[in-house]
């Protein structure tokens, strides 16, 4: 079985530049947990989850204060989503087989895997939790009856 015979199409990305805000609202309105970053070319450039853009926009902790700021600067919150990004994405591509990829995609720390072709656009999803769904439904078709 193909990974392109499981991922999930069409899913939402968002560019590199894109503001923090722009990017809760993509992931708002998806029902992923993680989305793939891709560049002006739509080459994957990485991927940023709701718990990297939350942790940069919720408020400042109190005591962030008693840390003095280097040299002068005042530390400012991130912009885009470049600053927030976790550069060192796993991807698979999409005609690997399921197989083969099986132990790198239940053992990634996001829930989905992007799915990316030859040049390195992402193409789809890969969900352990709907791998192992139909997995199960295959097993289930071949498997013996309960006695």
């Amino acid at each position: 079985m193909l990974v392109r015979e499981v991922m999930r199409t069409e899913p939402v990305t968002v560019r590199a530049d894109a503001l923090v805000e722009e990017a809760l609202d993509l992931l708002d309105g998806s029902s992923e947990s993680v989305m793939p970053v891709v560049s002006a070319g739509g080459v994957i450039v990485g991927a940023v989850s709701q718990t990297d853009l939350i942790r940069e926009v919720a408020r400042p902790d109190v005591r962030d204060d008693l840390v003095p700021a280097q040299a002068g600067h005042p530390v400012l919150p991130p912009r885009t989503v470049v600053e927030v990004m976790d550069h060192r994405t796993v991807t698979v591509r999409e005609d690997s087989e399921l197989a083969e990829v099986a132990d790198l995609v239940t053992g990634s720390a996001h829930p989905s895997v992007p799915v990316i072709d030859e040049h390195h656009h992402v193409v789809g999803l890969l969900d352990p939790r709907e791998v192992t769904r139909l997995l199960g439904e295959g097993a289930d078709a071949g498997a013996p009856p309960a006695r």
